[in-house]
């Protein structure tokens, strides 16, 4: 992104709680909304699914460009 962008940073929060159950962690500001760590699966499925269909929308959304093509780490082939 910063080859594009060169003053982007990644965004970042100085407070997170993480849910032992699951293994994800959430930052206290969105826990204390009432944000949960199901909710937070949710919405990865969502740009997960936003990526394979909307690119351009994704990358707008997240900053971050849908690979082209992706390389097997194995055997180091097209996928």
């Amino acid at each position: 992104m910063r080859e594009e962008e060169p003053n982007w940073t990644f965004p970042t929060f100085p407070i997170i709680i993480e849910d032992n159950e699951l293994g994800i962690n959430i930052p206290k500001e969105l826990t204390s909304m009432g944000y949960t760590s199901h909710e937070s699966i949710k919405d990865a499925e969502w740009l997960q699914r936003l990526s394979s269909r909307g690119s351009r929308e994704f990358e707008e959304l997240t900053g971050y460009r849908v690979p082209t093509h992706v390389t097997c780490d194995a055997c180091g082939d097209l996928e």
